[in-house]
């Protein structure tokens, strides 16, 4: 699981930190894998190769919103309200979501360990080692943007 402490200005104009959660369960990330086409390492190796920021873009938005959820009192971690609607919609409508996800694109470092940190322990070495794997290849699995 990831926590992380965004700083954003609210549609008041108000400086906010909360702290947001994303995970995702064994299931969902092989849910997930078997969602995309040719799997996520082949999408992950697609967009190296291409050097694809649109699907790098696609990628991002996908793994964020699929993992995104908000921790309960009482310590369970849910990803839907009452209604059950997904709460990553609420959260993609948020100025943090922009703070997160330009934070994400251009810090090579921080986009790495969201990685590794959404996943569970046990898949999260694999995931680190297919990463450095790539990126001992021709270019950086997912290098992040430039800075515009």
């Amino acid at each position: 699981m990831v926590r992380k402490s965004i700083t954003y200005t609210d549609f008041d104009g108000n400086e906010v930190t909360k702290d947001f959660y994303f995970n995702l369960s064994k299931m969902e990330f092989r849910t997930l894998d078997r969602k995309i086409p040719g799997g996520l390492q082949n999408l992950i190796e697609t967009i190296q190769r291409e050097k694809d920021e649109s699907r790098l873009v696609d990628l991002l938005d996908l793994l964020i919103l699929e993992s995104y959820g908000e921790k309960t009192e009482d310590g369970r971690f849910v990803k839907e309200d009452a209604r059950g609607r997904r709460l990553s919609s609420y959260f993609k409508v948020s100025e943090a979501w922009d703070v997160m996800f330009m934070g994400l694109v251009q810090n090579e470092q921080e986009l790495s360990e969201f990685l590794t940190g959404i996943v569970p322990k046990d898949l999260a070495e694999d995931v680190k080692q297919k990463m450095s794997e790539a990126e001992n290849g021709a270019a950086g699995v997912l290098t992040p943007l430039p800075v515009k």
